[in-house]
C-alpha cells in the first residue's frame, strides 16, 4: 500500500519507481553520460571502458572513442603530450574509420618531432578523407621537414609517360638518379611505341623491384595487343591492386574480361561467364556488364530462399557484396534478410551502404522526392535497429540524417523528442516539443508525448490538460481514458485538500464535458459544489451520478458519503438505507459507509467495517483495502489501527506488513517503519516470495527519501540567521 499510487502506464511514460543509487548505484553507461555531458571526460572514459568490458556494444565504442578524442582536446598541449597521443591512440582504435581522430595523433607527433610517426597518421587520415586539404597540407609540412618529397617519383614517370610529356621524364629521372628507374622508363616508353619485343624484354628484367605494378601494367597492354587475354589478364590483376595504377588498369581490364564473358555466353558456358560479370561488378558496379552479375546471385539467392536455404541464400548474397558490388536491389534484399534473421550489426552496415549507394544516385536522379522518401525509411530504420540494440547515439544520428530528406516528417521528430527524454534531458525535449505542438495543435501523436513529459516532470495538470484535448479529439481513446481516471482524481482530491473547491468544481466538469460516464466524476462534483454550499447544483450532479450508474447501490452509498461528509447527516441517512445499509452484501457499499462514518461516529462506522470483515474472514487484503481508504480520507490513526487489526490474524501477511510501514511514514514514525521493514524482509525471505522483495525496496525507498528529507531540513535551519 502506498500513500499515493499514480497510474503511469501511459505509453512512454517514467516507470513506477526507478532503482535508488543508495541501493545499486547508476549504470556504467548512466555515470559515463553524466560526466561526459559535465565535460568530465576522463571519469567518461573510465566509466565506459568498464561497460564496454561487461557488455561489448559497437555504438558505446564510438562514444567511448569521442570520450578520448574530448579528453585529448582538453589536455595542455606543452605538459601533457605523452598522454594526449595515448588518448588520441585509443580514440582511433575503438573508431577506426574516423578521419579527425588519427589526423590530431599526426598533429601532435609533429609537435613532439617525431616526424616518421606523424607522417603516418596523416597519411592514414588522408585515407578515410582523401581530399582533406587540411591533411594535405600538414602531410606536406612534416615531409618537407623530414626531407621527403611526398610524390613517388614512379608515380610522376608513369603519368607523364602516359600523357606524353617526355622532357617531365627526364627532369624526373634527374632528380632521382636511381638506376632502375631508367630501365624501367626505357621498357615503358618502348612499350608505347609498339616496340613490344624490346619492351617486354627491359620490363621483365625489374618486375621483381618496387616498380612492379606499373611494369605489370604495361606487360599486360602489350599482351591485350597481342591478343594473348590471359598473359593480359595475369598482368593487369597483379598491376591493378596499386591504387595509383588502378585507374589506368580497370578499363582495359574490363574491356578484356567482356570479350571473354561474351565468347563464354556464347559457347554455352555460362557459370565461366558469370565469374567475369563479378569480377566486373567488383571493379564498377555501374558497369551496364555488372548487372549481369547482380541480376544472377539475385536470382540465385531467390532460388535457395523458395527453397527453404535462407542461410544459403544470405550467402550468395554476401559474397558478391564482399566483392565490392553495391546494387541496389542486392544491398536492399540482403538488409532485409539480416534484419529477418535478427543479425542486426550486419543489417545496420548493409542498410548504411544502401543509403551511401542511393545518395550518391540522387543529384541525377529523375525522381529525386521518391528516392528522399526511400532513404528517409532506410536511415528510420538504421534508428530502430540501434535502439533494439542499445546505441542510442546511433539512433539519434540516424533519425537527424532521415530528417535532412525529410523535413516534415512528424514520425521521426517525435522519436528524438522521445530519446531526448530518455537521456533526461527533459528540458531540450520539453522544447523541441512546443514547437511541434505549435506546428500541429491537433495532432493525438504529439498530445500524447505531451502527457509523457509533463508526467516525467511531475506537471500533472499540463498532462491532464493534453488528456483533455485528446478526448475532445477522439472520445474513446482508451489511455486517455485511463488517466483521466487516475490522475483527474488525484488532482481534484489534492485541490479539495487545499480547500479549493471552486477550482476543483471547474477541473470536474472539464472531466465531465469529454467523459460523461464516469459516476466518481459526478460525485466528486456533487460534494465539491455542497462545500461551496452550492446545495441546489449538487442534488442535480448527485442525481444524475446514480441516474448513469452501473452499481445503483454503490453509487448511492457514494452520494450518501458526499453529503455526510458536508454534515447533511439526514439526506446521508436516507442514501445509505437505499443503499442496503447493515442489510448490504455488497463489501464496497459496507466499505464506502463505513469509511464516511469513521470521522463523525466512530461506533457506526466500526458496525459496517466489522460487518464487511465477518463477511469475507479469511481475506487478509480487506484490512489492506480498509487502511488504504482511511489512509485516502486522512485518518492515518484509524488506517494503522485497521492494520495492526490485521497484523494480530494474518502475522505474516507480506501486504499488510509493507502497509504497515507505508503508514508508519506517513505519520514519521521512522523507528518503527525500520523495524517493520526488517520484519518484513524476514517474512519473505522464509515464503519464499522473492517477488515482493521489489514492493519491500520501493517502501524502504521511500522511508530513506523521508528521512533524509527530515535530515535536510535541520540541516537548514542551522543556517538561518537568528
Amino acid at each position: 500500500m502506498a500513500k499515493r499510487k499514480k497510474k503511469r502506464g501511459y505509453r512512454g511514460a517514467r516507470p513506477a519507481s526507478r532503482p535508488s543509487t543508495a541501493d545499486i548505484g547508476i549504470t556504467l553507461y548512466q555515470r559515463g553520460e553524466i560526466a561526459f555531458r559535465l565535460k568530465d571526460y576522463a571519469t567518461a572514459v573510465k566509466s565506459w571502458r568498464s561497460e564496454i568490458r561487461a557488455n561489448p556494444n559497437a555504438g558505446l565504442s564510438r562514444r567511448l572513442a569521442e570520450a578520448h578524442f574530448r579528453y585529448a582536446l582538453s589536455m595542455d598541449r606543452e605538459r601533457n603530450l605523452t598522454q594526449i597521443i595515448s588518448e588520441l591512440h585509443q580514440a582511433s582504435r575503438q573508431a577506426p574509420d574516423v578521419a579527425i581522430y588519427r589526423y590530431h595523433l599526426g598533429l601532435a607527433y609533429h609537435q613532439k618531432k617525431q616526424h616518421n610517426k606523424a607522417i603516418d597518421a596523416y597519411r592514414q587520415a588522408l585515407g578515410l578523407r582523401p581530399d582533406d586539404e587540411r591533411f594535405q597540407r600538414h602531410l606536406a609540412f612534416a615531409s618537407a621537414e623530414l626531407g621527403q618529397d611526398i610524390q613517388n617519383p614512379v608515380v610522376s614517370v608513369m603519368k607523364s609517360i602516359q600523357q606524353e610529356r617526355y622532357t617531365e621524364v627526364h627532369e624526373t629521372l634527374e632528380r632521382h638518379s636511381v638506376g632502375e628507374i631508367h630501365g624501367v622508363v626505357e621498357g615503358c616508353v618502348s612499350a608505347i611505341r609498339g616496340e613490344y619485343a624490346k619492351a617486354k624484354r627491359q620490363l621483365n628484367q625489374y618486375k621483381a623491384t618496387k616498380y612492379g605494378a606499373p611494369i605489370s601494367y604495361y606487360l599486360g597492354l602489350i599482351y591485350a595487343q597481342e591478343g594473348k587475354e590471359s598473359s593480359a589478364i595475369k598482368h593487369l590483376e597483379a598491376a591493378i591492386t596499386e591504387p595509383y595504377v588502378t585507374n589506368a588498369c580497370k578499363p582495359i581490364l574490363i574491356g578484356i574480361y567482356k570479350q571473354r564473358a561474351a565468347a563464354y555466353v556464347e559457347a554455352g558456358e555460362h557459370a565461366k561467364a558469370n565469374r567475369l560479370w563479378n569480377k566486373i561488378a567488383q571493379l564498377d558496379p555501374q558497369d551496364t556488364a555488372a548487372d549481369n552479375a547482380t541480376s544472377a546471385s539475385l536470382q540465385e539467392g531467390f532460388h535457395q530462399a523458395s527453397e527453404g536455404n535462407f542461410s544459403q541464400a544470405m550467402r550468395s548474397w554476401k559474397r558478391l557484396i564482399n566483392r565490392g558490388v553495391e546494387h541496389p536491389a542486392l544491398l536492399q534484399n540482403y538488409a532485409i534478410a539480416c534484419d529477418r534473421s535478427e543479425n542486426y550489426e550486419n543489417a545496420i552496415e548493409t542498410w548504411q551502404q544502401l543509403a551511401t549507394v542511393w545518395e550518391q544516385q540522387l543529384p541525377t536522379a529523375p525522381d529525386k522526392e521518391r528516392l528522399k522518401r526511400k532513404l528517409a525509411l532506410v536511415y528510420r530504420r538504421i534508428g530502430e535497429i540501434a535502439l533494439r540494440l542499445g546505441d542510442v547515439y546511433r539512433a539519434k544520428e540516424a533519425y537527424k540524417k532521415a530528417l535532412t530528406f525529410v523535413p516534415e516528417d512528424l514520425e521521426i521528430r517525435l522519436r528524438l523528442v522521445t530519446l531526448l527524454a530518455e537521456e533526461d534531458n527533459l528540458n531540450a525535449a520539453v522544447r523541441q516539443l512546443r514547437q511541434l505542438r505549435r506546428r500541429h495543435p491537433d495532432n493525438i501523436r504529439v498530445l500524447e508525448l505531451e502527457i509523457t513529459l509533463s508526467l516525467e516532470s511531475d506537471n500533472d495538470r499540463k498532462a491532464l490538460q493534453a488528456c483533455l484535448e485528446i478526448l475532445k479529439l477522439d472520445p474513446k481513446h482508451r489511455k486517455a481514458i485511463e488517466l483521466l481516471e487516475s490522475l483527474g482524481i488525484e488532482c481534484v482530491q489534492r485541490l479539495s485538500n487545499q480547500k479549493e473547491h471552486r477550482q476543483a468544481s471547474r477541473l470536474l466538469q472539464n472531466f465531465i464535458e469529454v467523459y460523461p460516464t464516469h459516476t466518481p466524476f459526478y460525485i466528486m462534483l456533487g460534494a465539491a459544489f455542497l462545500k461551496q454550499n452550492r446545495v441546489t447544483e449538487a442534488d442535480r450532479v448527485l442525481a444524475d451520478a446514480i441516474e448513469i450508474a452501473k452499481n445503483k447501490a454503490l453509487a448511492l452509498a457514494q452520494v450518501g458519503a458526499a453529503y455526510l461528509s458536508t454534515e447533511h447527516f439526514d439526506r446521508a441517512e436516507s442514501y445509505f438505507k437505499d443503499a442496503g445499509g447493515l442489510d448490504s452484501e455488497q463489501p464496497e457499499v459496507l466499505l464506502a459507509i463505513g469509511v464516511a462514518y469513521m470521522p463523525y461516529d466512530v461506533q457506526k462506522a466500526n458496525r459496517y467495517l466489522n460487518r464487511l470483515i465477518a463477511s469475507q474472514p479469511e481475506d487478509e487484503e480487506m484490512f489492506e483495502n480498509i487502511a488504504q481508504r482511511l489512509l485516502g480520507s486522512g485518518m492515518p490513526d484509524r488506517a494503522r489501527e485497521m492494520i495492526n487489526r490485521g497484523l494480530k490474524k494474518f502475522p505474516k501477511s507480506i501486504s499488510l506488513l509493507i502497509g504497515s510501514i507505508t503508514i508508519a511514514i506517513t505519520m514519521e514514525d521512522f523507528p518503527l517503519a525500520r523495524q517493520t521493514v526488517a520484519k518484513a524482509r524476514k517474512v519473505i525471505l522464509a515464503a519464499g516470495e522473492y517477488e515482493a522483495l521489489q514492493a519491500l525496496s520501493a517502501a524502504e525507498m521511500m522511508l530513506t527519501m523521508r528521512e533524509m528529507g527530515g535530515f535536510f531540513n535541520e540541516f537548514e535551519d542551522v543556517d538561518k540567521p537568528f
